[in-house]
């Protein structure tokens, strides 16, 4: 499958600096008010695309934001979440997304944030534009992780805050 160019896509997501930690049991095993912050920043009046465990994390959809769930299990039909099967089934509705949803069509232009969980970021990799990563420099225990290889990709900038280091990488 191809990715669309018109639609551009990125990963937003925040690891441990050691081993990439993004997730245990189901939850995001730190707590930095900061992170929270630049990802609000970075996803707000965006189209997400996440799994259902990471949806099921949230306690409710996040405000000004527009939520695709990838699923194969359980479908969603909210105002602003809408669960799709495959990535096939996402372009698909994404075809129509500026007719079904008119108030979204412009924000879409802007690209789809990826927000995870750890298969969804492995299996966009390849199309993913951009990266909007956050360093945590701590040890916090992991059973989910970021393995996305970033040599093709280049930083743009950076810049840290405590044990936080904020990085923008955009593909070479």
């Amino acid at each position: 499958m191809i990715w669309p160019a018109a639609i551009p896509l990125k990963h937003v997501v925040a690891f441990t600096k050691k081993d990439h930690a993004i997730g245990l049991e189901g939850k995001i095993p730190w707590h930095h008010p900061a992170d929270l912050s630049h990802f609000k920043k970075v996803t707000q009046d965006h189209v997400l695309l996440m799994g259902r465990a990471t949806y099921e994390s949230l306690a409710k959809p996040l405000p000004g934001r527009f939520h695709f769930v990838l699923s194969q299990t359980r479908k969603i039909e909210k105002s602003t979440v809408h669960s799709v099967v495959s990535y096939a089934d996402l372009l698909k509705k994404l075809e129509t997304f500026s007719v079904d949803f008119p108030s979204w069509s412009e924000r879409l232009k802007s690209g789809i944030a990826v927000c995870g969980g750890e298969k969804i970021y492995l299996e966009t990799a390849p199309w993913a534009h951009e990266i909007f990563l956050t360093e945590i420099d701590e040890d916090h225990p992991g059973d989910r992780f970021y393995n996305v290889d970033l040599s093709p990709f280049s930083e743009v900038s950076c810049h840290s805050q405590g044990p936080l280091k904020f990085r923008h990488l955009i593909r070479k």
